[in-house]
């Protein structure tokens, strides 16, 4: 039987490496994790689980747990919502197949079916909030959802960059940061860097801003806390944001925080 040419056998060398390759399967993995009752730590079913990086969402089962597969390896912001319970933001990260699932836990939250009947919708209800603080004059930038259409495809870090008095800080890894060098004395009395966020390139004595959304704290400046990248939330899935440079500068239902590096408040779709 006559030998194949050098060249077809190269081609289908390269093929079967394609196939059989690890490195195709470590670029992927699962997003994961179990949400429960903060006060019982019973399983919650039929919570939504939104992860709008990825404009992707699914449902608890009756285990509480929740699953969305071939999701690129990162960090990824989950918003979870259930009629009577508070609704939070949290961050998970898609490390492999095999990553641990992060239990999540609601609070129980009186219900508001009347209140639904004749109040304005929740987005009504954050933009009354929005406009009320740009009508305040606090001192802060506030970006509306026509503004960010404009902004779509390019990084949220990106989108930031240009407004007066935020710095920055970009990791090799893509993560990005929003921080100052203000707020503190001393550069000892900053909060801690986690050694993940070390590793993706945050550096540390810097004055990290807070960052809230949709009313809840996903980053507050304590020690040992995990920073929040601005690059997993994309500037088309934002209703508005407000920047605040300091803590002299913000709405007073904000001052109870570690607030004086500065404060994002990003209200989604």
């Amino acid at each position: 039987m006559p030998t194949p040419p050098f060249p077809l056998v190269a081609a289908l060398l390269l093929a079967t490496l394609a196939v059989t390759s690890p490195l195709a399967s470590q670029s992927t993995g699962t997003l994961a994790g179990r949400v429960v009752d903060d006060r019982t730590e019973q399983p919650i079913a039929g919570v939504e689980v939104t992860v709008a990086a990825l404009s992707r969402s699914t449902v608890t089962d009756s285990l509480g747990a929740f699953i969305l597969g071939d999701v690129a390896t990162g960090r990824y912001l989950v918003q979870l919502r259930k009629l009577g319970f508070q609704p939070i933001s949290a961050s998970i990260a898609v490390t492999g197949a095999n990553a641990p699932r992060q239990t999540l836990r609601l609070v129980a939250g009186t219900p508001t079916l009347t209140k639904v009947e004749t109040y304005a919708s929740p987005t009504d209800r954050r933009l009354a909030a929005f406009e009320e603080h740009r009508r305040g004059k606090y001192g802060g930038t506030f970006l509306t959802a026509d503004m960010l259409e404009k902004e779509a495809g390019r990084p949220l870090a990106d989108v930031l960059q240009p407004v007066r008095g935020v710095d920055i800080v970009r990791g090799p890894s893509g993560a990005s940061w929003f921080a100052t060098r203000r707020g503190y004395d001393s550069i000892r009395l900053m909060p801690t860097v986690t050694p993940g966020d070390r590793l993706k390139g945050a550096s540390s004595g810097l004055c990290y801003a807070a960052v809230v959304i949709n009313d809840v704290f996903v980053y507050r400046g304590t020690d040992g806390e995990e920073l929040f990248d601005l690059n997993t939330l994309q500037p088309s899935r934002i209703l508005a944001l407000e920047i605040y440079r300091g803590g002299s500068t913000m709405p007073l239902e904000y001052n109870a925080t570690r607030s004086t590096c500065g404060l994002l408040v990003i209200y989604t779709k």
